[in-house]
């Protein structure tokens, strides 16, 4: 900060304080919007010593203009608000002041008499750079008013604009601390003009040009200063920054009445739209007429805030004001300006700088209390960030301050506290020197008895003002006041009631002219309330203008201001609900379409994926036709299915990623629409159930959990549950059932709970798999579902069953996924696989000796096990066939099941064993045998989940490649659960597949794999070639017999 080479006194009329412009390059101008002074951008960009100083100044305004660079003309400048340009070059300002006086008497719109003009010259109150003030009479209201127009006969579009921008700014800030604007219209010769309450006083320049750094004026001053706070605290509320604030716009009234004056270049911040009744100041479209260009500063040098002076015009806020306050309040305190004198240039280079002389720096300042430098320091702080943030904070120091408490800026030591304790209770220490003074006045009057009377008198006028003074009678106390200064002109006591008695007699006026505008101010409230009883947005900004109205003419009032929030508040509901009506709409619209798509994507997702399977059905039976891979033309058509099987397989995954990114967007754009969500719910419904039929059981947890979180009118509860409900069909045997579980072994296993199955309630159930059995031994496994509802009906075995026999009640065969293959009927199956020993019965009857006899005479090998057309089995002596032995280089034990047979070999047995036992034996279908294995709850393995090759007779216990060297049945946990053993593993068996025997099942003790010991094991053969590790096992059909019970 420089230190002043003198007293730089408040200025009156030099350039640094006139509002001036300062003009940059047209290259580096964008819209803003204010008008004034125009600061190079490179002025914040430079170096000090290098910034870009202006070098000329306007010959009649005193604006400094930078030197031109392909610059345009001011007037050229876009004047971009809604008044139209005719308009704008036909309005001009005031010619002289004849011309004027007779323009108003041309100016024939009185409503009184309309022969006669409404407005007469009086005289001119004042004028400035650009503008003239006249005392005009209102002839139809009978009261004189302030009249304002542009001097030197502008006709500047610009400079017009700038002056209706300033009617319409100040006509909308209704404050005690804002002249009121009356009419903005225009003359018949095209003067524009605006008339205003006139008020008599001085301007605070004046005030500070005699009064300025005068300790005996700093508490006058500095209430001045509180109510110009106060004012633009108002402004700022509405969100307007004056810009140009100094002591030249501040008058100050007859009556202690502070006003703040020409709001030309006043901002109004964020605003774009038409004034409407909201919580904060909106400009008039016109205003858009007094848009600069970028990279200027706006204002008075002298008073401008840094950011100001550096062409920070786009972010100036409140903190420009209060930096402006600042300035004026050293003023006030110093009684200069904290700026050496000069140019504009010169100043506006300090100001952009920081350079300004700190109070307790100057040498021809009072001695001023830390506390209040503090304050004004912090007003003036070159950062805006380090500046009190609002007006309101620099008041509420300032209160602080004269009222005797601690400033927030400032850190007191001990002693100043406890000065400051001392002097906040003054009351106390005035009250003992008094009753001291009032000692030494009894000791004096023993030596001044003639003092005595004139004493007593004034004693007694003393108490009659005091009881005036309570009763609030301020005009009798004035004149009691009088007769006491008549007797004793020093008195104090007088001396410090005036104060008092001169804002009663202030308090009396006001409360006059606030009973007046309380009254006006009732009568808009009572129709605001009126109108604001409607939930309509026309009836609500009608009260909200109603009671801005009221506002602006009581000021602050909790009740009004509370409901004009509450006002403001509905109309912002109202607006916010229509947009939000109508964006949720519009999502929602969205949302649908998502779904739509995500169902597309799901349906052409299914679409591929049955094409894959029926892909999948054809390459399993090219490989069957192909086993011994030396066919090219199979193996060709295996690789473009493999390649095809593979494109739709990505097709489909790619089809259920993009629906459920669908639906994510569906539920994103409207979470709480009830079609989007309950879409969502049946999705992963779907996919919940397709993860638990392929076994993934995260995944169906996932689906699950989301499915709950989507469910909203609890459509799927049952299912999601995990429940199922069964029943016991009417008149039927007791039914139990009772959970499987794996155990340890990992086989599934039945739990020790049994539970009753009853026809006349409903069991709740988990879902899971169960053993379900009847009083007459009818055995099956079923897998439950959640969410199923089911009535048991269990068949009953046949009296007659041949033993060895395992009763198969009907049922459904699953694929791997769960998903259904066919429906079985109730049938039997042998429980264990043809031996070698009841193979060789059949072989030596005398009907298959005569057969195999005559086929032998034509050179054929059949029914004897074999490989090629060598047998396996020699022959005895009699001429029929024997099991080998160890003499024959390999023993065959009767109870091995028999193999190395082919399906005519088969089916010729079971015709044999028909005959012998007159009943309908026959091979079971290739459905039987897996319903058999499954034991109707779709296992993969007939043990269980889990595949083991210790289960079974597999070639991991096996010693001999020829034949299963393990007796049928001797394998325990290869058993199913209605008790057919050995289906998993020892030999393939030999099932009918579309009437002929075309498949054997299962494994064979040949098979590594575990996969090969599963159910959907199988092998293809041929009818009439052996296969070394496949044999057979024999069915029944049965009937469904139902047995009831009661009558």
């Amino acid at each position: 900060m420089s230190e002043p080479t003198d007293k730089n006194s408040i200025p009156s009329d030099d350039g640094s304080h006139e509002t001036a412009a300062l003009y940059v390059p047209a290259n580096r101008l964008a819209k803003v919007d204010a008008i004034d002074v125009f600061t190079p951008l490179a002025n914040r960009l430079m170096p000090r010593d290098q910034a870009v100083a202006p070098t000329a100044v306007h010959e009649r305004d005193g604006t400094v203009v930078m030197p031109p660079a392909n610059i345009k003309s001011r007037a050229n400048a876009s004047t971009s608000g809604t008044i139209a340009t005719s308009v704008l070059n036909r309005l001009h300002g005031s010619n002289s002041d004849d011309l004027f006086a007779a323009a108003l008497r041309a100016k024939q719109d009185s409503l009184i008499n309309a022969s006669t003009p409404r407005f007469t010259l009086v005289g001119k109150l004042g004028e400035g750079s650009q503008g003239i003030v006249y005392r005009v009479n209102d002839r139809d209201c009978h009261r004189e008013v302030a009249c304002k127009v542009l001097s030197y006969s502008t006709s500047d579009p610009e400079e017009i604009s700038r002056f209706i921008h300033e009617a319409q700014v100040t006509a909308q800030l209704e404050h005690p601390g804002i002249v009121p604007i009356h009419d903005l219209g225009e003359l018949r010769d095209g003067t524009v003009y605006y008339t205003m309450k006139r008020v008599d006083g001085v301007s605070l320049l004046d005030l500070l040009t005699s009064k300025g750094g005068k300790a005996e004026h700093r508490f006058d001053l500095l209430q001045m200063f509180l109510r110009i706070c106060e004012t633009m605290a108002f402004a700022h509320s509405r969100g307007v920054i004056h810009r140009d604030l100094k002591p030249r716009n501040i008058m100050v009234g007859p009556f202690g009445e502070v006003l703040v004056l020409d709001w030309g270049l006043a901002k109004v911040v964020n605003c774009a739209d038409v004034a409407r009744p909201m919580g904060t100041m909106r400009s008039f479209p016109e205003a858009d007429a007094y848009r600069t260009l970028n990279g200027t500063a706006v204002g008075t040098p002298a008073y401008m805030s840094p950011e100001q002076a550096m062409g920070e015009v786009d972010t100036l806020d409140r903190r420009c004001d209060v930096y402006s306050l600042g300035v004026i309040l050293y003023e006030m305190l110093a009684g200069a300006s904290p700026y050496v004198r000069g140019e504009a240039r010169k100043v506006m280079h300090q100001v952009s700088h920081g350079m300004w002389t700190r109070l307790d720096a100057r040498r021809d300042c009072p001695v001023l209390p830390r506390a209040l430098v503090a304050i004004a320091h912090r007003a003036l702080a070159f950062d805006r960030s380090d500046r009190y943030a609002t007006v309101e904070q620099l008041s509420a120091d300032l209160r602080a301050f004269i009222a005797g408490g601690s400033v927030s800026v400032y850190r007191e030591t001990a002693i100043e506290r406890l000065v400051r304790v001392v002097t906040r209770h003054q009351r106390q220490v005035r009250t003992g020197l008094a009753v001291a003074g009032l000692a030494l006045f009894l000791g004096a009057g023993i030596w001044g008895n003639h003092w005595y009377e004139q004493e007593r008198t004034i004693t007694a006028l003393r108490t009659q003002m005091d009881t005036l003074l309570a009763q609030r009678d301020y005009v009798e106390a004035r004149v009691i006041a009088d007769r006491i200064q008549t007797l004793l002109p020093s008195d104090v006591s007088v001396w410090r009631q005036l104060p008092r008695i001169e804002e009663g007699l202030r308090n009396l006026e006001t409360a006059r002219v606030s009973e007046v505008k309380r009254q006006d101010a009732n009568k808009l409230v009572e129709e605001a309330n009126v109108l604001a009883a409607n939930n309509d947005e026309t009836s609500l900004t009608a009260a909200g203008e109603r009671y801005m109205r009221a506002l602006g003419l009581v000021g602050e009032d909790q009740a009004i201001t509370a409901a004009y929030k509450q006002v403001t508040g509905r109309l912002a509901i109202l607006e916010s609900n229509r947009r939000l009506s109508a964006t949720a709409e519009k999502q929602r619209i969205a949302a649908l379409g998502f779904i739509d798509a995500a169902k597309r994507a799901l349906d052409w997702a299914a679409d591929r994926r049955g094409k894959m399977s029926a892909k999948n059905k054809e390459r399993s039976v090219l490989e069957r036709a192909n086993r011994g891979g030396d066919d090219p033309t199979l193996r060709t058509r295996l690789h473009v299915l493999d390649e095809e099987i593979e494109s739709l397989h990505n097709e489909v995954i790619a089809n259920e990623g993009r629906a459920a990114n669908f639906f994510d967007q569906a539920v994103g754009l409207a979470p709480g629409d009830a079609g989007v969500r309950q879409a969502v719910a049946t999705y992963y419904m779907s996919l919940m159930r397709d993860y638990e039929g392929r076994g993934d059981l995260v995944g169906a947890r996932m689906a699950e959990n989301r499915c709950r979180m989507f469910d909203d009118d609890f459509r799927y509860s049952e299912v999601l549950s995990g429940q199922s409900w069964i029943r016991a069909a009417p008149a039927q045997p007791p039914i139990t059932i009772q959970a499987l579980s794996e155990g340890s072994e990992r086989t599934l296993d039945p739990e020790r709970e049994i539970l009753a199955v009853s026809p006349d309630k409903e069991l709740a159930l988990l879902q899971g798999r169960y053993l379900v059995r009847n009083a007459f031994g009818t055995l099956t496994a079923m897998r439950l579902r959640r969410g199923d509802h089911l009535e048991l009906l269990l068949p009953t075995p046949p009296t007659d069953l041949p033993e060895g026999m395992a009763f198969i009640p009907a049922g459904t065969v699953f694929d791997n996924e769960g998903g259904i293959i066919e429906e079985v009927s109730t049938f039997a199956l042998a429980k264990h696989e043809v031996t070698c020993g009841e193979w060789l019965a059949f072989l030596n009857d005398p009907a298959t000796r005569a057969l195999l006899e005559e086929h032998a005479a034509n050179g054929h090998v059949l029914l004897v096990p074999r490989e090629g057309k060598k047998t396996l089995w020699p022959r005895s002596d009699d001429g029929g066939y024997r099991l080998p032995t160890i003499a024959d280089g390999q023993r065959v034990d009767p109870a091995w099941p028999v193999s190395h047979i082919s399906g005519r070999d088969a089916l010729s047995y079971a015709k044999w064993v028909a005959r012998r036992d007159q009943r309908a034996w026959r091979l079971p279908t290739h459905g039987e045998w897996l319903l058999a294995a499954q034991g109707g709850d779709g296992r993969p393995y007939p043990w269980g989940l889990r595949a083991d090759l210790g289960f079974s007779a597999s070639a991991l216990g096996s010693t001999n490649d020829q034949w299963c060297d393990s007796a049928v049945g001797s394998h325990p946990k290869d058993r199913s659960v209605q008790g057919v053993f050995d289906l998993g593993g020892s030999v393939a068996e030999l099932v009918l597949l579309d009437g002929s025997v075309r498949v054997a099942a299962g494994g064979s003790h040949r098979d590594r794999q575990p996969d090969a010991f599963g159910v959907f094991s199988r092998r293809d053969v041929t009818d009439h070639q052996p296969e070394a590790g496949v044999g057979l096992r024999l069915a029944l059909t049965v009937p469904a017999e139902i047995r009831r019970i009661g009558p």
